[in-house]
């Protein structure tokens, strides 16, 4: 059985996912350190000609944590049902790139095929586990240090203060 090509942009549309939304929580979860450490907190702020102005200033790097926890959720859920479902495209792009250049999989015999599926396998679950490790830093270093920030934000948006 041969097997196609996986070079394409199409098949590296779950990687490219994920790795985007990796991307997205370790910049929201740095611009919360930022203002953490620079200790920002602005009353009012203007934005198209609109003034607004913020009664608990101290709450916003709760607010940027709580969205850089949300942005993480969505990602464990991304890879975890990528993982899951574990797509053809995926698993192709890997045997594909197991083969030595100028090879098809039509010159390889069946015990070979079977063991690059399986290094392909595994390959995709290493990687789903690695974007998991990458994906708990922010969320570890949250809930460590950033949880009185966290407390204050949902005070604010309760109403509790």
């Amino acid at each position: 059985m041969g097997i196609r090509s996986g070079r394409s942009a199409k098949d590296l549309e779950p990687s490219n996912f994920t790795f985007k939304i990796l991307r997205r929580t370790y910049v929201i979860w740095l611009i919360g350190i930022l203002v953490g450490v620079l200790g920002i907190q602005p009353s009012n702020f203007q934005i198209g000609g609109l003034q607004m102005s913020l009664t608990h200033p101290d709450a916003i790097q709760g607010v940027i944590y709580m969205a850089a926890l949300g942005h993480a959720a969505i990602g464990f859920l991304a890879f975890y049902i990528e993982e899951i479902k574990a797509s053809r495209r995926s698993l192709r792009l890997y045997i594909f790139n197991s083969l030595r250049p100028g090879r098809t999989s039509l010159k390889y015999p069946a015990a070979e095929i079977r063991k690059i599926k399986g290094w392909a396998r595994k390959r995709l679950r290493q990687e789903n586990r690695w974007t998991a490790v990458a994906l708990s830093i922010p969320v570890a270093s949250i809930f460590a240090a950033g949880t009185s920030a966290l407390w204050q934000a949902l005070k604010v948006m309760l109403g509790l203060t």
